[in-house]
This record gives C-alpha cells, structure tokens and sequence, in this order.
C-alpha cells in the first residue's frame, strides 16, 4: 500500500459560498477610513457605510466593507437598490469572503433616533426607507447592541413608506432590544426574505423576539437559527418570530432556547408555513399554527429530541442517532446548515470506488471537513483491525491492488471539538475480472460498467 505524496484539497461547504453573485464595481469600507476615502479601493476605502451605499447608489455599484467594527450614532438609510457586502479582509476578494470568520460588525449602541428617516425608526441600524424599491441587500454582517422600537433592521414602515423590498443574508443578529420586531421588522407591505443568518440573545418587549412580519407583509425565511431569543407575552408573543399575516414559510431552520416572559404563548406566532425545521427545547415550545408544520421535529409533527451535541452550550450540531439526520426532503438533515452551532466536523462520510485486481487502484475517502477544522483534525487508518503504519491523511491510496486487500478498512477521525473519535469503516471487495486480449484498457473501452463490478459498502459508527 502506498501512500501518494500529494495533497488532496477539502470540500468547504457553505461558509464561503458566492456562488451567483454578481462581480461589478465596488465601493469599499475600512474602518477608519484609508487613503482618499473615496471608496474607489481598499487602499481608499471610506470610513462611513452611509456614504458608501449613497456613493453605490449614484454610481449602479456594490459595497464590500471589511472586517472590524463599526461604532454607529446614527442609522444607516438605505437608497433603493443597493447590495452590500461584509466579511471581507482588507483586499480580499468576493470570493475570499468569509463572514464568520471575518465579522464586520455593526455596533448599534449609541444610535439614537432616527430623525427624518421614520418616527418608526428611531435606534434602528439599517433603516430601508426608499419606496417601491426593490434589489436592496446587506450580506454578511453582525448586528449587535441597537435599542430601537422596532426593530434594528426596519423594512418599510406604518403610513410612512410602502414596496420595500430586502433580502438579509448571513447576518447575525446579537443582543438587539427593541418594542417589538428586536431583530427585524417588516412593516406596512414590505417584502423580507432572510437566509442563512443567526439571531441570538434579542428580547422584544412585547411581542417578536426576533423577527416581526405585519401589515400585509411578505417574504420567507431559510436555513437560520433562531437562539435564547425572547419576548414579552404581548398577542402571543412569538419568542422567535411573530406576524399577523399567514403563508410566509420558513425553511431548514432551528429553534431552540427561545423564552417567553409569559404563560400559554408561542414561540412561533401566526400563520408561518413550517417545514424541515426543529422547535425544540423552547420555553414554551408550542406553535400558534401547528397546522402548518411540516415535516419538521415539534410536538405536533415528529414528537422526538433531535439529540444536540450541547444545546445549553450553543452546540446545535446533530448526535449520533438524531431523528433529524437525513430526514429532511431533499435527503438532508433537518433544521439549519452550515452554519457556525451547527456546522458538522466531517461534511460527508468517505466514499470508495471498486477497483478491478490486479491493475487496479483507488482512494478510499476523502473524508471532507469544513475549512475551520480541517488544521486541527487527526487521521488513523487501520485495515481489518490493525494499524496502517504512515497512513495520516484524509484518505487512503491503493495501488496495484490484490484480492488480498479486500476487506474492512476504518478511518478514525480525532478533534478537539469531537467528544469521541468518530470512526467510518469501509468495506471494499475485489473482483478478478479476467481481461480481454486488449487488456484492462480495453475493457474500460468495452464497458466500464464490467469493470466496475463490484460493492463498497461503508458504515458510520462512534467509539
């Protein structure tokens, strides 16, 4: 068996993905501010995100701003149309963009009110006011620490503005307190569709802990985690996410920690439309339109504990054996993905092709991680037990092989993060295929499906 000198690259799933996004100009954004401070680079990039997005808005540009924080004493209005864009390092690249591991934060502390924005914006840090417009989208950012009355992102607002359109992308939402709506409100007929995004310890007085759809509003809401939010008991409440309006769906979502100051109220109120989720684990964990849920972990659907590592501890990754693990509609797991709390060590299980003896090779694995554990991650191979001596990455070459070398081949994976090693075991067979006069060549040619005969087949199990 040998082992080829060469490194395999590791699948990242989700963290960075820009697949789709346009690449146009830019404005950029430092904190601080650098050079000319016109916005035209990195090296010249503005200090202020509200002259950047009027500059982007003159101009048909987007906005990147670079990690680091970003102290506001007032709220950013936003001109109809604008996409900006955080997580960047300074000069990075859109696709070097990592949110998570880059936050830019925006720091609502000494927001006070909103002036001439909105009587309904007052200590909101993002305020989307333009009317009738659409295209407008803040993509990774942390939003943190604002004391609005509705809401620290607002769209549209009540007999001010109508139409407005936005889209909330891996964003997270930390410790915003508000009325109502603590995270973000949409108002009057505006349109939110938020995804991929956190919203953590945000308390709504009265009603809206998280999120608050009213007036006609529409939208949806995908693959988000919903975490230790609470709100007052105020028309039920809603600890999470609450609208007056019915059909919004919510998608591959989590819920869990959510608390009401209250009795008999919801931790989801109003007419969502609920699927592949988990509600769990919230205090009170009912739903106001049980109705609506669909294939997702609650009481009213599937009544089971979808075994979080840890939730207590903000660790929302699946255990072994978890009801939601694979249950989902299109095969996946139920509940958010490939996002921080969630985020599995090992992305996929290893997978194997079957080779044909004696010319034949292959690779066992790889076992593909997500980026941010992959430099602290441990392999061991091991064949019918005993130990591969020098076999320490993700997967496992082997050339030349023989009928001798079919059997259970096992990869342990160690890390920090795991309780356990986790253990995956292959078990390859191999076939004598007798070959043609043209030899191996030649029956590839003839039909690969003959070589290819053959089983792998391939458990997961934990120590």
């Amino acid at each position: 068996m040998g082992n080829r000198a060469k490194l395999v690259q590791t699948l990242v799933v989700g963290l960075c993905m820009v697949l789709g996004l346009s690449v146009g100009a830019q404005v950029h954004v430092v904190p601080g501010g650098a050079g000319d401070e016109d916005g035209s680079d990195w090296d010249n990039a503005f200090s202020s995100l509200q002259e950047a997005v009027d500059t982007a808005a003159a101009n048909n540009e987007d906005v990147w701003v670079a990690e680091g924080t970003y102290e506001l004493s007032d709220p950013i209005a936003w001109p109809g149309g604008v996409e900006a864009y955080g997580g960047f390092q300074v000069g990075g690249s859109l696709g070097d963009r990592n949110p998570w591991a880059n936050p830019t934060v925006l720091d609502g502390s000494d927001v006070g009110d909103a002036g001439d924005l909105s009587g309904h914006a007052d200590g909101a840090v993002i305020f989307f006011g333009d009317e009738g417009s659409t295209g407008n989208r803040i993509d990774g950012f942390r939003i943190q620490n604002a004391s609005s009355n509705r809401g620290a992102v607002l769209v549209a607002a009540e007999d001010d503005v109508e139409d407005v359109e936005a889209t909330v992308v891996q964003c997270h939402f930390v410790n915003n307190q508000a009325g109502m709506g603590a995270a973000i409100t949409a108002d009057n007929t505006g349109t939110l569709h938020v995804e991929d995004c956190i919203f953590e310890d945000n308390t709504g007085d009265s009603l809206g802990g998280a999120i608050l759809y009213r007036f006609e509003t529409s939208g949806s809401i995908t693959n988000s985690i919903f975490l230790n939010n609470t709100s007052g008991p105020d028309w039920g409440g809603g600890s999470a996410i609450f609208t007056d309006v019915s059909g919004i769906p919510v998608d591959y979502s989590t819920f869990t920690g959510n608390v009401i100051d209250g009795e008999n109220e919801y931790v989801i109120r109003g007419g969502f439309e609920v699927s592949n989720s988990i509600i769990f684990g919230n205090d009170p964990n009912d739903v106001e339109a049980a109705d609506d849920i669909t294939n997702s972990i609650h009481e009213s659907d599937i009544d089971e504990d979808p075994l979080f590592v840890d939730a207590a501890a903000g660790n929302l990754r699946l255990g072994a054996g978890s009801p939601a693990i694979g249950a989902a509609d299109d095969g996946g797991n139920l509940g958010a993905r490939d996002l921080p709390y969630v985020l599995s060590l090992i992305e996929t299980d290893p997978s194997t092709l079957v080779f044909v003896a004696p010319e034949g090779s292959t690779r066992l694995g790889p076992v593909l991680l997500h980026e941010e554990f992959e430099a602290d991650a441990t392999f061991r191979w091991y064949f019918e037990g005993e130990e591969i001596e020098d076999e320490i990455n993700n997967y496992l070459d082997i050339d030349d092989a023989t009928v001798e070398q079919a059997g259970t081949y096992t990869v342990v994976v160690e890390h920090p993060d795991f309780d356990v090693p986790q253990e995956f075991e292959i078990v390859l067979r191999v076939e004598e295929v007798q070959a043609p006069a043209a030899g191996l060549a030649g029956l590839a040619a003839a039909g690969g499906a003959i070589a290819l005969m053959g089983l792998a087949r391939m458990r997961r199990k934990r120590r």
